[in-house]
């Protein structure tokens, strides 16, 4: 299969997944009957972020993330991440660029906001010490 059409897969996985690790998108891959090495699944993610089309993130942990970067405002979110089970959620942003240095110009932002999800504060409230 040609580069060309690894990366449209690529694209397809992500547009269906929200985000995912290289390995997720292996597994997504295989599931749809499509078989690539982690190095050539990885190059075109690469390419696919150096053209802005993809966003890496990390939320906090050694893993990273590859997102499909929309371009248009109204699917732009920022995540909120649970740092007792590390769930990840998408927030509608709120935040307006402002402030700039002089002469720069603001292509997109990223924001994470850890906290502690609802289903971890009831964990945290029925197995805490009395």
């Amino acid at each position: 299969m040609k580069k060309r059409n690894l990366k449209q897969l690529v694209v397809q996985i992500l547009e269906a997944n929200h985000y995912l690790t290289v390995s997720e998108v292996m597994v997504e891959l295989e599931k749809v009957g499509h078989s690539f090495n982690k190095t050539s699944v990885y190059r075109n993610i690469e390419k696919l972020s150096e053209e802005k089309q993809v966003c890496r993130h990390s939320f906090g942990t050694d893993k990273v993330y590859y997102e499909l970067r929309r371009l248009d405002e109204h699917h732009h979110h920022d995540h909120f991440v649970c740092e007792g089970c590390h769930k990840i959620e998408p927030l509608d942003c709120s935040v307006e660029v402002v402030n700039t240095p002089t002469n720069y110009k603001v292509d997109h932002h990223h924001m994470t906001i850890f906290g502690t999800c609802d289903q971890c504060q009831k964990y945290d409230r029925t197995h805490s010490p009395s």
